[in-house]
């Protein structure tokens, strides 16, 4: 099952849809959605005409494919390993290494920031003519990179009549701060490597609201529990799932398959039309506060009332 991209939607970040799709299908991404032009982009699923018993399976992700804790451990693991064998002046599995150190994470949401702001100093400053650069493992998410660089999360005029304007002005000086004590730590633990001229206050913000308001919390069964109800969340970043827009009153849900941990979006037995509908998800249940605006950028429908 192919993932088709509608030809008149336009998705930041990428260039060709016929590369995107081919981008999907390496990730193994499956299913029955499209992706198509919405409140900026969505998914949706083409219907079908025969009665089910259960909610449907439309989409699926496998671990691996997807952005969390463990799976970039995995990818650090694989890094550190090949840079055993090779001798180059910046090693990839080091510098992300210090990006940890420096940011010296709270939260699994600041864990993934460090590791793709360390993606993209490390793509901006690699040699492209190199073999090392172009068979390293991070090609892999050059093309997720992208969209989440280019899509824009907050498209208002902060001098406008927004409710919420002052807070985002006032979350964009916290992200500074820290910012900033980025680039001073980064300057004393990194002296040969100038971070500020490959990542900007701007690219730095960009990545922390994209991944605020991009990731999910994806559930994971814990080792040794009870499989009926020992689970915790991983914070995950899921391409192509992400692409699911907002509602309170969803049509469909995440979860992940239990027998090989794919994530999969399932649409809801009663929500199924025989015409093609758009596909969403509910991001927050409690989505008339300022928290969520000012993080996922928009105002809801209830907060619009």
């Amino acid at each position: 099952m192919t993932i088709e991209i509608s030809k008149d939607v336009r998705i930041p970040g990428v260039g060709s849809h016929e590369e995107f799709e081919k981008w999907i299908a390496g990730q193994h991404i499956t299913g029955d959605v499209s992706v198509g032009e919405s409140f900026g982009v969505g998914l949706f699923y083409k219907g079908q005409t025969n009665d089910i018993a259960e909610d449907s399976i439309v989409l699926r992700v496998p671990s691996l494919s997807a952005l969390n804790m463990d799976t970039l451990l995995d990818l650090l693991g694989e890094l550190k390993l090949r840079d055993k064998e090779l001798h180059v002046s910046l090693k990839e599995s080091e510098l992300i290494i210090k990006f940890l150190e420096i940011l010296n994470p709270g939260t699994e949401t600041i864990i993934l920031l460090a590791y793709l702001l360390a993606f993209e100093f490390l793509r901006q400053t690699g040699d492209r003519t190199s073999v090392y650069y172009s068979t390293s493992p991070l090609r892999t998410w050059d093309t997720y990179l992208d969209i989440l660089l280019l899509t824009k999360v907050f498209l208002f005029d902060v001098s406008n009549d927004n409710p919420y304007a002052s807070s985002f002005v006032e979350l964009r000086g916290i992200v500074l701060a820290e910012y900033e004590a980025f680039i001073a730590e980064a300057k004393e633990k990194l002296p040969n490597v100038n971070v500020a001229n490959r990542i900007s206050f701007d690219k730095f913000f960009q990545l922390f609201l994209a991944v605020r308001s991009r990731s999910l919390e994806v559930p994971k069964e814990v080792e040794g529990g009870n499989p009926d109800s020992e689970f915790q969340t991983d914070v995950t970043l899921v391409p192509v799932l992400d692409f699911a827009n907002h509602n309170r009153d969803n049509n469909a849900y995440f979860d992940v398959d239990r027998e090989n941990n794919d994530i999969v979006l399932k649409v809801k037995k009663e929500a199924i039309t025989k015409e093609p509908f758009e596909v969403t998800i509910s991001y927050n249940p409690v989505d008339t506060n300022p928290e969520f605006y000012l993080t996922y950028g928009f105002r809801s429908a209830a907060q619009l009332q």
